[in-house]
């Protein structure tokens, strides 16, 4: 739930909470003496006193308040390390004869806050504290759990697993490539034996069925994709092949394809060369051409990440980085609209083998300590002239322009310098054990893998590895 929706949600809690305060003190049939008031117990707006030593800004975090369940949090965590034990608290109600915080520890009552005789002493928040407000005329008592949430991780950096790496379905590959089908992984491998095809239901379980195939032995690995539900590879000889399951290829119908450079909805986009040695933008089944740019790279580019966004009309899919016919690195990001081919984006040096994916960042106001899930575009790795490089890429407007990432979303040092991997987006289920009526037991945590990839040793790197934004695994409120 957003915030805007805990506002809606609470507002609710409190008009329905008033209107049987004013049914209770209605005009119209005066109180009568020892009936229930509850005015004076209903918790109106709380939050922390401003206080730069434990944080900037810190009076500005939004608390929720729960009349029904009787809370009062703060959905959005503050930033790890923040040292709650002593904050002082700005609380708002109507009169009221008593209104007390309970610091309790384990072992009992530790300390009790008389916040109408004392409202700047300071709270520990460290521990489970209680709030008891009791109306004026003394006949009604409340008691609100008061949580101040400190996040116990670094709530937007990139988290990869460093024990959750995982071996490829195959021995011994000299060469591979990961795509995704529906939400299906395939693998294919090159191996002493052959070729080596696999297939994943649970990537994160590492559980891999085999699938004999007939691909011939001359395919280009390089060219293996996937859309929603076919799979598609040119052989030696550059005819476009596709298959429904992996195991049983036949020839689409294109031929003398150099490349594919990217599967669009209702179709596929290649390179193939023309009578005079030129290069032409290819597409199947439409069959359209045209020419291709100087500066288009046609080798070491990104898979294809399709996309749509406020800048473009229509779905866009793009690739990024690579070399062009001259041999020239580059590191633009170039998109296709159904139509053409164009230069979109720019930031990313001039590498080959970037790892692309459309992935889910978290950026955190340091005004309020809010955070919001914001859509992006991630690079990860590449080759330049000379070496492999570690940094990441992150682009928030859908591979328009491309920064460094923060300290927070780079590599670790255990994950090694690659170029050429493949990165995949699949959803992983968080479950947790209930603990209350209708609790979140699961949510949907979006994943990055990282298959494969060559480094600077020149040897393909045989495992995959798992990573997510912090934040995107924490459970959700309720």
């Amino acid at each position: 739930m957003n915030k805007a929706s805990y506002k809606a949600y609470f507002a609710a809690c409190g008009v329905a909470l008033m209107s049987l305060v004013g049914a209770c003190n209605s005009n119209d049939e005066p109180a009568r003496e020892g009936t229930p008031d509850y005015s004076g117990v209903t918790v109106r707006a709380f939050s922390l006193k401003e206080n730069k030593a434990v944080l900037n800004n810190i009076d500005s975090v939004f608390f929720s308040i729960d009349l029904n369940n009787r809370r009062i949090f703060n959905a959005d965590s503050l930033p790890l390390g923040t040292d709650v034990s002593a904050v002082a608290v700005k609380l708002t109600t109507d009169e009221c004869s008593e209104c007390k915080f309970h610091m309790t520890s384990l072992h009992g009552t530790d300390t009790v806050v008389d916040y109408l005789t004392s409202p700047d002493e300071k709270l520990n928040f460290t521990k489970p504290v209680t709030l008891t407000i009791r109306s004026y005329n003394g006949a009604v008592e409340m008691s609100y759990d008061v949580s101040v949430n400190v996040h116990e991780l670094k709530n937007d950096s990139l988290w990869w697993d460093d024990k959750g790496c995982l071996p490829l379905p195959a021995s011994s590959p000299s060469a591979q490539r990961a795509v995704k089908m529906g939400d299906r992984a395939y693998v294919l491998c090159r191996t002493q034996g052959g070729w080596s095809l696999s297939r994943s239901e649970n990537v994160f379980a590492g559980t891999w069925s085999a699938i004999a195939t007939d691909l011939p032995a001359d395919a280009d690995i390089t060219s293996f994709n996937a859309s929603d539900d076919t799979l598609y590879i040119l052989d030696g000889n550059g005819n476009l092949l596709s298959s429904a399951d992996g195991a049983a290829w036949t020839p689409a119908g294109a031929i003398g394809w150099r490349a594919i450079t990217a599967v669009y909805p209702g179709g596929v986009l290649g390179l193939k060369a023309a009578a005079d040695g030129s290069l032409r933008h290819v597409a199947y089944p439409s069959g359209a051409e045209s020419a291709v740019a100087s500066d288009f790279p046609v080798e070491g580019y990104s898979q294809s990440i399709l996309s749509s966004s406020k800048w473009a009309p229509r779905p866009q899919v793009m690739i990024a980085g690579g070399r062009t016919a001259t041999g020239t690195l580059t590191g633009a990001t170039w998109a296709y609209d159904g139509s053409t081919w164009a230069k979109v984006g720019k930031g990313l040096p001039a590498a080959e083998g970037y790892a692309v994916a459309r992935y889910t960042i978290v950026q955190t106001d340091t005004l309020s300590w809010q955070s919001k899930r914001i859509p992006a575009l991630v690079a990860i790795g590449g080759r330049g002239a000379l070496k492999c490089q570690r940094s990441v890429y992150v682009s928030r407007d859908m591979g328009m322009n491309w920064n460094k990432g923060s300290n927070l979303v780079q590599l670790p040092e255990y994950i090694p310098s690659l170029y050429g991997a493949d990165l995949l987006v699949f959803e992983y289920t968080e479950t947790l054990k209930p603990k209350a009526v209708k609790p979140i037991t699961s949510w949907e945590v979006p994943v990055l893998l990282m298959f494969g990839g060559i480094g600077d040793d020149g040897l393909l790197q045989p495992y995959y590895w798992q990573g997510a934004i912090n934040s995107l695994r924490f459970k959700p409120l309720q």
